[in-house]
């Protein structure tokens, strides 16, 4: 009797490993499966730049970080009410993740010193930086807000995401400049990143 219920629990755990195998097989389980890459920047942007062509749009590429708060805080307010569909409606925005912590940099976009360098940024200073582009790649402004007066910094302070008066006024300069954003819609951009009228998490 003793030798059946042997025989018998180890028919049933044999069965139970092959079912588990089987649901592995057609589920595809990520603990079988190689994690997908993280892309390249260079296809990041390049797949932006494609969409935006193809829909008449611009391209706002956003260097971020899984830490910084500002930056989750500039994507909370872009998707916050009214102004979500403003900004959808003007642009493909990107992010290309850059300078994350060593138990982190799998979630880099491998290359983006290269994008962010071009596009006027500088890897010593903070993130968020952005980028607005025209459908064939071509930076047409950035978060540098360009300097004044003799005693300014000669390549402008980063905006990063806007809050003050300056920032914020630059900013709504930039998108008045590179996308069909009405006074009136500009003006709801403008107050809700001047109030940060949805904090980010």
């Amino acid at each position: 009797m003793k030798k059946f219920f042997l025989n018998l629990s180890v028919v049933l755990f044999l069965s139970a490993t092959a079912l588990a195998q089987n649901e592995v097989a057609s589920n595809g389980s990520p603990s079988t499966l190689a994690p997908s890459p993280t892309p390249r920047a260079a296809e990041v942007i390049q797949q932006g730049i494609d969409q935006a062509k193809a829909a008449h749009k611009n391209v706002l590429v956003i260097f971020t970080a899984s830490w910084c708060h500002w930056c989750h805080r500039m994507d909370t307010l872009i998707n916050s009410g009214d102004v979500k569909k403003y900004f959808h409606d003007a642009y493909v925005i990107c992010h290309v993740d850059v300078q994350e912590e060593p138990v982190k940099k799998n979630l880099e976009n491998q290359g983006w010193k290269t994008y962010l360098e071009e596009f006027g940024g500088d890897e010593n200073e903070g993130v968020p930086f952005w980028a607005i582009l025209d459908g064939q790649g071509k930076a047409l402004v950035n978060s540098r807000i360009k300097p004044t007066g003799p005693s300014a910094e000669p390549r402008g302070d980063n905006a990063g995401c806007p809050m003050y008066d300056k920032e914020v006024a630059y900013f709504i300069q930039c998108l008045s400049q590179t996308s069909s954003m009405t006074k009136d819609q500009l003006a709801k951009v403008s107050e809700a990143f001047k109030n940060g009228v949805v904090d980010a998490q």
